[in-house]
């Protein structure tokens, strides 16, 4: 299957020659300005098939990703019959489809990170009313911050990722806790 997103990704090598792909950094950004091209039905045959989805709308199974992220689906495994869809307007995919540096120019706003996860009109009362005693909740702490992310989600002034002695470290500026001594 071809998923246009992947072929922007960069590709990295390690002092073996091994290569990976970098799936850290998107590729796809969706400008709703640009509209919706319809709503749709999800058939009996195309349960958990996002990728028959996207054929069947743009003779190709590249934009299958574009789909799920306009859908706010990440796990392609829960689409069921019967479940209703937007699918985006993607005549021009040079809109959207682009390479990791160019998508960070657009969205560089760390706070687009957060309004993914945490957007006014997709919270429950019960959830938003969380979301603000948890933000409270930082800035009293002694290291607090202002807005508060996700707990799988970095502030923008630190990397995911560091390069040390022909290794890829993954999570190096995350918080782990110290182990204790039993």
């Amino acid at each position: 299957m071809k998923i246009k997103s992947l072929d922007l990704k960069t590709t990295l090598q390690d002092n073996d020659g091994d290569q990976y792909i970098d799936l850290s950094k998107p590729t796809f950004a969706y400008l709703g300005t640009v509209g919706i091209k319809s709503i749709y039905s999800v058939s009996q045959d195309e349960v958990m098939r996002p990728d028959k989805i996207s054929y069947r709308i743009f003779g190709t199974t590249a934009y299958t990703d574009a789909i799920l992220k306009i859908n706010k689906i990440f796990n392609p495994f829960s689409i069921k019959e019967g479940d209703i869809l937007v699918i985006p307007n993607l005549s021009n995919p040079g809109l959207h489809y682009k390479s990791p540096a160019d998508i960070n120019k657009i969205t560089a706003n760390e706070n687009d990170v957060r309004d993914q996860f945490s957007a006014k009109e997709l919270v429950n009362k019960k959830d938003k009313g969380r979301i603000e005693r948890i933000a409270a909740k930082a800035k009293k702490k002694k290291a607090g911050v202002n807005t508060p992310l996700p707990p799988n989600v970095l502030p923008s002034n630190k990397k995911a990722k560091e390069f040390k002695k022909g290794r890829i470290i993954l999570g190096a500026n995350l918080n782990n806790p110290k182990k204790r001594n039993s």
